[in-house]
């Protein structure tokens, strides 16, 4: 890389130039070999730790793991590594830290060894985060709202409409927002959906301003209309309306503000979460905001528009008509996914067909398949990549007593890229303590073009009305304007309690709300048939879960047409090459790998052509 590139990448990042290190006096004082040592014996201790994690707490992860009495026992097993005197001193000695505007001013500097060097330093030197630690209410508030969130399922069978019928089929639960979120997506193949789009847009403006009652929550009998507010028990003599109704008020705020307060654990949070990425705040919202204001989309919404044959909804965010599901209906993709994969086995075993129908050899294949194991959780999903060379990568998703239906398959193949992406970049990378990727947005990337091939890995190839790059970029940059609004919400909302340490729930409820309606108003309303406060951009379970992560989903649809640009001709081989860059910085990783930064221009083009 010249001059010249390295004076670009750092002025793009919002980074100062600093003093580069030479690549001649950037090695520590330790030798090649003697750093591989400690490589290969960290890497044992860490999967070790890994596998104790996996096996010892199975039945309180996952949903197709036995709970045995023992259990209560060997769940206070706990595997502690005590370091021997003067060990830790040794290590901060000899692998120092180096903050994040160090590693990109030197990023095509250093070289590989060094690379290595400094991840150690990550792990051993870095500086304690602030002046704060978390109140012990606090954790424990947030540990209870987090486990509320994994739980929060509607019974969308028991909403009715304003004449007091019923929407939905019967037994038909939705977890808040996956389950709303994808069930609005899948509607878009059925007939006259409309309605329950509707009211699936109605009852999330009442889970985000708290208007959900607590009997419907509670109670399987009761009915709930949520335009009015009324509420129904079932009885013998047929429904009886149930006055004074109790809210969940601000308990969605109480827990949000729980987290933020155990992670906002220094002033300088904010910052470090994005330098952990190799990249900065004001990068990372620049972006955001610049794409948000592209004229592209305003043409974008045109299209979806003629396609609905209506005016645009706030939920119309979630369109999936740019997608290959669209061309089937939801209801027999359900039955499809079930037929195949009843259980966490079946899945696991249909990993090596699945790879091959987008490409992979056959012996690639089967060692993916053969290096995954699959298990039951009872919402979403997610993943852990390997902590060894030759390692088994986790993948979770959700199963019912019919099995899999297709959203969970779509998670299902979200994780499946994270699983790839992490084998990949632990079993083929030099120094294993670069294993892995330097920025969320990567690895979500990676999962999301997996998760946009659903429908290949299943063996089905419909008659597209364009080429697949073009549908692609259409459903990327729809995608990208949706969590481009989530993702600003978080951030600005995170700003705000930066500035405002000492809110309680109520204030911080009145915050969301506000922003999240004024991000909707400037970049979506006029799009949007004019629309005005939809809160739509603030449903996520990440965001209010404190975890300030969805600009990585924004980060990685930009990523993912870009990788897909690369690799599209050969994905086991292409995606094998990028992984072996490992963690080095965003910058790095991406012009080694596909030859630009991170960029949307690719998609415009795209969709210009």
């Amino acid at each position: 890389m010249n001059a010249l590139m390295f004076v670009a990448v750092s002025a793009a990042m919002g980074i100062q130039a600093l003093p580069q290190t030479e690549p001649d006096t950037a090695r520590d004082s330790l030798g090649t070999e003697e750093l591989h040592r400690i490589d290969d014996r960290l890497m044992v201790l860490d999967n070790a730790l890994y596998e104790k994690n996996f096996w010892f707490n199975e039945q309180s992860r996952f949903l197709d793991a036995a709970v045995l009495p023992v259990d209560e026992v060997m769940d206070k097993v706990e595997l502690k590594v005590e370091y021997a005197p003067g060990y830790l001193e040794y290590m901060e000695e000899h692998f120092p830290y180096y903050p994040s505007s160090e590693k990109i001013a030197n990023q095509f500097l250093w070289s590989r060894d060094k690379w290595a060097a400094v991840r150690l330093g990550d792990r051993f030197g870095r500086p304690e985060s602030g002046d704060m630690t978390a109140d012990e209410s606090d954790m424990a508030g947030f540990r209870d709202f987090r486990e509320y969130m994994d739980n929060y399922f509607l019974r969308m069978d028991h909403v009715v409409d304003r004449k007091g019928n019923t929407l939905f089929e019967p037994g038909l639960l939705l977890h808040s927002h996956r389950g709303l979120r994808d069930y609005v997506k899948g509607m878009y193949s059925e007939e006259s959906p409309y309605d329950r789009q509707a009211a699936v847009n109605t009852v999330i403006e009442k889970v985000l301003t708290g208007d959900v009652p607590l009997e419907f929550l509670r109670d399987t009998s009761v009915l709930w209309d949520p335009w009015s507010g009324r509420v129904w028990g079932i009885g013998k003599d047929g429904r009886e309306r149930i006055e004074d109704t109790e809210t969940e008020g601000n308990h969605r705020y109480e827990g949000l503000l729980s987290a933020m307060r155990c992670r906002m654990t220094g002033k300088d949070h904010i910052d470090r979460v994005f330098e952990n990425g190799t990249v900065t705040l004001g990068y990372v919202e620049g972006l955001i905001e610049s794409f948000l204001s592209s004229p592209v989309l305003a043409e974008l919404s045109g299209t979806v528009r003629e396609n609905l044959g209506r005016d645009l909804e706030p939920f119309d965010i979630w369109y999936s008509g740019f997608q290959e599901q669209s061309y089937y209906s939801a209801s027999w993709l359900d039955s499809l996914t079930r037929s195949r994969f009843p259980d966490p086995k079946a899945f696991n075993d249909s990993i090596a067909p699945i790879l091959m129908n987008l490409g992979f050899s056959k012996e690639e294949a089967v060692y993916i398949r053969d290096h995954v194991k699959v298990r039951q959780v009872v919402s979403g999903g997610y993943s852990n990549q390997p902590a060894s060379r030759d390692g088994f990568a986790l993948l979770t998703t959700m199963f019912d007593d019919r099995g899999m239906d297709y959203k969970s398959y779509r998670v299902a193949m979200h994780e499946l890229g994270h699983c790839v992406c992490g084998i990949y970049s632990t079993r083929d990378i030099d120094w294993f303590c670069l294993g892995g990727v330097p920025n969320g947005g990567i690895t979500e990337g990676m999962a999301e073009l997996f998760a946009y091939m659903n429908i290949r890995g299943l063996g089905l190839d419909p008659e597209l009305p364009s080429d697949r790059r073009h549908m692609l970029a259409q459903a990327a940059a729809w995608y990208l304007y949706e969590m481009g609004g989530q993702a600003l919400t978080e951030i600005r909302v995170w700003k705000w309690f930066a500035e405002h340490p000492d809110a309680d729930a109520l204030e911080l409820r009145e915050a969301v709300l506000s922003i999240s309606a004024e991000v909707w108003n400037r970049y979506f309303s006029d799009n949007f048939s004019g629309i005005k406060d939809s809160h739509i951009l603030s449903i996520y379970n990440h965001f209010v879960t404190g975890d300030l992560y969805l600009h990585n989903y924004f980060l990685s649809n930009i990523i993912m047409f870009q990788i897909y640009n690369e690799v599209s001709e050969d994905l086991s081989e292409g995606l094998q090459r990028l992984c072996r860059e490992g963690s080095t910085t965003l910058s790095r990783w991406m012009i080694n790998g596909v030859g630009e930064d991170v960029t949307p221009a690719p998609i415009f083009e795209e969709l210009r052509r």
